[in-house]
């Protein structure tokens, strides 16, 4: 089996490269490799020929190795890379569904259909005979997961007002190095759903202070994107116009995916379910 999926955190390299590499995004061999000697260097702010020593090394153990017991449970797992999440609207902006081994944020205002989207694609992996852990007022082991579901992550730091703003974003630091490693080393899928919040933009589209000229409130997830991997998280707001319809817009998606954002979609909800379809049926 190729390394390409292997965590840059297993191959022996310096704490402090791993440190850069980690900050700018690379995650797993395959992230490395995609990139350039010249790219790599400017985004890790080191001469050429570093660089170029750090694909080599990559290069060198990108080798052909014996399936061990968890390699073995990864490479069952890998050959169906999107999984269905029940929900068509949803299926829609993702190109067919949740990619294995990232994280899709699902953001809404309180009493929208995020977490039945959740608990959607929670039937969805049940259906493949695949084991999830849920994290809402519990936490429960399960063996060889392959689908994490946090519901609410947001909560914590909304009721504890006192965390000052160096311990919270340590904390979101821990969280998004947590989720890559779970992504990266057990082909881990991870959903979240979290709340929203009125931030402020300037004219310019940055943070803002409401008295700023030209400022306008907007309503986006509360954490915002610090916790998440950038190069294996989709982000979806919930946008309600009613009780029984709105639209799913993206938010934003995988770093190296650079083409344009997909357009929102509609949804219904059917009389017989809360996972939302498509406005035609």
């Amino acid at each position: 089996m190729s390394l390409d999926s292997q965590p840059l955190v297993s191959l022996p390299l310096p704490p402090a490269t791993l440190s850069s590499l980690a900050k700018a995004g690379y995650e797993t061999v395959d992230d490395l490799l995609s990139s350039t000697v010249e790219d790599l260097a400017k985004e890790l702010h080191v001469p050429n020929d570093t660089a170029q020593k750090i694909f080599a090394l990559v290069e060198k153990r990108n080798e052909r190795v014996p399936l061990s017991q968890p390699v073995s449970v990864l490479a069952s797992k890998a050959t169906g890379r999107v999984v269905s999440t029940t929900c068509a609207p949803l299926d829609h902006i993702l190109g067919g569904g949740i990619s294995r081994a990232h994280v899709l944020e699902l953001s809404g205002p309180p009493g929208t259909v995020k977490e039945d989207m959740a608990i959607g694609i929670v039937k969805a992996f049940s259906d493949l005979n695949e084991r999830t852990i849920f994290v809402g007022s519990a936490l429960i082991y399960v063996p060889q997961p392959s689908l994490l579901v946090i519901n609410s992550i947001s909560f914590p730091f909304h009721s504890a007002s006192s965390l000052s703003r160096q311990t919270r974003n340590s904390l979101l630091d821990r969280i998004k190095q947590a989720l890559t490693k779970a992504c990266a080393a057990h082909n881990l899928t991870v959903v979240t759903t979290t709340q929203m919040a009125t931030k402020f933009v300037g004219l310019d589209g940055l943070p803002a202070n409401f008295d700023a000229a030209g400022s306008r409130g907007v309503m986006l997830p509360q954490l915002g994107p610090s916790y998440l991997p950038d190069r294996r998280t989709t982000r979806v707001v919930v946008a309600p116009s009613s009780q029984t319809s709105g639209v799913l817009r993206t938010l934003s998606r995988p770093l190296h995916q650079s083409a344009a954002l997909p357009g929102p979609v509609e949804y219904i909800l059917p009389s017989t379910s809360r996972i939302p379809c498509h406005v035609d049926g």
